[in-house]
């Protein structure tokens, strides 16, 4: 099997901002128990977008249709946080993807918890 070099980056990306929150939260093991795992993928509102439509994806009435995929989203994420912040994602026993809009530059982000 063959990862595309943009998709290793942005897995590595991913991996090293995980460990850099779960050393602020005091995380130092895999979760070994069913997790819930939520993420949030905010894109940046185009600069061509009418300041109507602007308002209206800033506050949530237009979302975000366009790639990657939510399920292309969940599939980066939990490979690159599988054996970092679970032993295995088989352990995701729960899990959501949304994507929004955002006013500035887009960004992800990723709530795990026991389930």
């Amino acid at each position: 099997s063959y990862t595309v070099d943009k998709t290793v980056a942005y897995e590595e990306l991913v991996r090293s901002r995980y460990i850099h929150a779960a050393r602020e939260k005091g995380l130092v093991k895999p979760f070994e128990v069913s997790i819930s795992m939520h993420i949030y993928a905010y894109y940046p509102i185009p600069k061509s977008t009418s300041k109507k439509n602007a308002e209206a994806m800033r506050v949530g009435e237009i979302l975000p249709t366009k790639k990657p995929d939510w399920d292309n989203i969940a599939k980066i994420v939990c490979d690159a946080l599988n054996g970092l912040a679970y032993k295995d994602d088989a352990q995701i026993t729960c899990g959501a993807v949304y994507k929004a809009y955002t006013v500035g530059a887009g960004y992800l982000h990723v709530s795990i918890s026991e389930f």
